[in-house]
């Protein structure tokens, strides 16, 4: 698997140069492909920062599956394989 690429991006709101996180690094995650050649995903790829994971919300249909949707969760860090 490759590397996501990453940016930094900068929060709304972090103009007045206070914060010194006012830069965040974000990440790129592209969707998983359809399961089937004729099915289009309605979601391509989510930027997301590095302290989170995306969960793909998929839609079934007689023909196969593919992503519609995504929502943003908590990176589990840690882990013990």
């Amino acid at each position: 698997m490759s590397k996501a690429p990453t940016s930094r991006t900068k929060h709304a709101g972090s103009e007045t140069g206070n914060s010194t996180d006012s830069y965040k690094l974000r990440r790129i995650v592209a969707a998983p492909p359809p399961s089937h050649p004729g099915l289009y995903a309605t979601v391509l790829n989510v930027e997301c920062a590095e302290d989170e994971d995306v969960e793909w919300l998929w839609t079934e249909t007689s023909d196969g599956r593919f992503v519609s949707g995504y929502r943003l969760v908590p990176r589990i860090t840690g882990r013990s394989h």
